[in-house]
């Protein structure tokens, strides 16, 4: 008989619990049987390392390190963390989206550990966000601070490369940026707030330039000292009450603002037609809709065609990706893509040095060890 493996069988209960699954429904997913689940949770068994990884990697979200613990983790509650969202949308959030708000506080936590010996104050510590700011000066004052002027902006040949050059550009400054695939369109990102290691998920399911949008939106709660959570349709704010409605309008502005500042906005001979939003939309690497949305604030629209168009273009998409869905992908450039080069770069460096193993490393990953070698492999060669 192999040796138990010594988890902390008052984890797996609550790592079980805060994942909303019963006995009854873990027993199903994993294809064993009531009894053993039970064994596990008493310690009177444990599963195989193998099985472990499963357990935390696929069902759980978390590290798998965390079973080990000698305590309990603290979390705080997701009404405390996200305190500019009515508690009424907090409660409502769908299993899939609270999954990976765990899986975040355990990135948040690989990221204390990973930077513990030279951390360095993120941008969220130099500026600040709040109702009597001057939105104009503040995206100037970011631009030039992560350093992409508008003829850089306008260079790019996709916003694709877009995407990718913000992103570099915002994790140069300490904030951490993650992509995951959210299976759920009503989701385009969210942020966890910290004074040293603040982090920011986007949904890569979206387009490109939405992401792109939802960095700077996400980035603007940051600003603001707080945690937060976009949505994609083009009226939820509009159904929030007005405290928190406030909220969301100001990080629009301020996303809005930073990549297409009305100084140069305004200089473009514009009229609210398709053609001519999709072109202004290109060359700022940006959506049409938030071009659109600058076109409604310069009343050159009403709102009624807003919301047409930003349907529209929305449904477009929908289909684009739809017809995409089948065509498969690889699956550690996917994970390279989620990651991001700077935090596996510097993950493989702690490791090199002998700071953390083997094991650590495939759970900053939240991968199996093989996985984790076989992406350095691809990655470092």
């Amino acid at each position: 008989m192999k040796e138990a493996l010594p988890i902390n069988n008052s984890i797996l209960i609550w790592a079980r619990e805060t994942a909303g699954l019963t006995v009854d429904q873990l027993a199903h997913r994993l294809k064993k049987d009531k009894q053993t689940i039970l064994d596990w949770e008493k310690g009177l068994s444990s599963p195989t390392y193998t099985v472990l990884e499963a357990l935390a990697y696929e069902v759980y979200k978390r590290p798998v390190a965390m079973f080990f613990f000698p305590e309990l983790p603290y979390e705080d509650s997701i009404k405390t963390t996200f305190r500019t969202l009515p508690g009424t949308d907090i409660e409502q959030l769908p299993s899939e989206i609270s999954n990976l708000l765990r899986k975040a506080s355990a990135m948040q936590l690989n990221l204390f550990e990973l930077y513990s010996e030279n951390a360095i104050e993120p941008i969220t510590n130099v500026f600040e966000l709040t109702t009597q700011t001057n939105i104009q000066l503040l995206a100037k004052k970011v631009r030039d601070e992560i350093g992409i002027s508008i003829d850089e902006q306008m260079s790019w040949k996709s916003v694709e490369n877009g995407l990718k050059r913000w992103r570099s550009a915002l994790e140069s400054k300490q904030i951490a940026v993650f992509k995951e695939a959210f299976r759920n369109s009503s989701y385009s990102g969210f942020c966890l707030y910290d004074e040293l290691h603040p982090l920011i998920y986007i949904n890569n399911s979206l387009s490109f330039s939405r992401q792109i949008f939802t960095l700077f939106h996400e980035l603007a709660h940051l600003f603001m000292k707080s945690s937060g959570i976009d949505f994609t349709g083009a009226t939820y704010v509009d159904r929030l009450p007005d405290n928190y409605k406030n909220y969301e309008i100001l990080c629009n502005k301020f996303a809005a603002e930073l990549l297409v500042p009305d100084a140069v906005f305004s200089k473009i001979p514009l009229a609210a037609e398709e053609e001519q939003i999709e072109h202004i939309a290109s060359l700022f690497s940006v959506s049409r809709e938030m071009i659109l949305r600058k076109c409604l604030d310069k009343k050159l629209c009403d709102l009624a065609f807003y919301r047409h168009y930003a349907e529209k273009w929305n449904d477009d998409y929908r289909d684009i990706k739809k017809n995409k869905e089948n065509d498969g992908g690889n699956y550690y450039n996917t994970m390279i893509s989620y990651l991001g080069d700077k935090y596996i770069h510097d993950s493989f460096r702690a490791y090199y040095r002998n700071r953390i193993s083997q094991e650590q490393l495939s759970s900053y990953f939240n991968v199996s060890v093989k996985n984790a070698m076989e992406l350095e492999k691809r990655v470092m060669g």
